[in-house]
């Protein structure tokens, strides 16, 4: 009686333990996504922060373009 006790016990144990490993796992897995999506996202910020100041620094130099051609034509 006690030896089966003992048994259900470690066999009980034994489940514990692999649904936390598949617990951590599956946490693991998730804050794997998680840093994947957010690079993902810093990325794709970067690239829209790097073509709007594309777009300032052509529109800068077009403005001091007409601004030099006005001031030539005076």
């Amino acid at each position: 009686m006690a030896e089966r006790r003992r048994q259900r016990a470690s066999e009980f144990e034994l489940r514990q333990q692999e649904k936390e490993k598949e617990r951590m796992e599956a946490a693991r897995a998730k804050e794997r996504d998680r840093e994947e999506r957010l690079a993902a996202l810093n990325k794709q910020q970067k690239a829209h922060i790097e073509e709007l100041q594309k777009k300032i620094q052509q529109k800068v130099n077009k403005e001091c373009v007409v601004y030099l051609q006005q001031v030539y034509r005076l």
